[in-house]
């Protein structure tokens, strides 16, 4: 039985090809004594300038097959079933990494914990992708730290930071709520300073 699969792999913000991307096939076997099913490699390829990539592999029909995706600064993306017996034309497009590095000072002296979190949006859909860490939890809350997050480039992220003065969850107070434009494949450099 054959798998073929050919397509195009695209940067979602600008479009653009993404060349040198990693397409792999994917055969999933059952779990051993009902453990989690588990992915063997069965063929791979490159993608060329144009994005392009194309891969004719035999396969069993026991098992399904699926597509992963990796490029360098993108967010891997996989889960495009194959139809065995069949040509399957599949083009995917791939979130380009952004990362943030945030500074903060907190001044609050009673603030227990404080706890950062990033929301990034495309087309008004909170995104989630392997990899990217949305929420750090600073505990004690340090008066002066720095932390680095990968999250989606070019795209509007809400930034939430909520100090804690116990381990209560209503008595949260929100300290910062405001939205920023991360940059693709860039760093945007952020100070915050939490004043009483």
């Amino acid at each position: 039985d054959r798998v073929s699969v050919e397509g195009y792999i695209k940067d979602i913000i600008t479009n653009t090809p993404v060349g040198n991307a990693t397409v792999r096939i994917l055969e999933w076997h059952p779990g051993i004594l009902w453990g989690a099913p588990y992915s063997v490699d069965k063929d791979s390829c490159k993608t060329d300038q144009a994005g392009h990539y194309s891969i004719s592999d035999y396969a069993r029909t026991k098992y399904d097959y699926t597509l992963k995706v990796t490029g360098l600064k993108y967010f891997e993306d996989e889960g495009y079933p194959l139809t065995v017996n069949s040509s399957n034309r599949i083009n995917i497009v791939l979130f380009p990494h952004g990362y943030i590095k945030t500074h903060i000072i907190n001044k609050i002296d009673t603030a227990k914990f404080i706890e950062v979190l990033f929301s990034p949006y495309y087309a008004s859909e909170e995104i989630f992708r392997a990899g990217f860490i949305n929420t750090f939890v600073l505990s004690p809350a340090y008066s002066d730290t720095t932390i680095v997050t990968t999250t989606v480039g070019a795209v509007q992220t809400r930034l939430k930071i909520q100090i804690y003065p116990t381990n209560y969850v209503p008595d949260v107070k929100v300290v910062v709520d405001t939205n920023i434009v991360t940059r693709r494949h860039d760093t945007l450099y952020l100070d915050r300073i939490i004043l009483r």
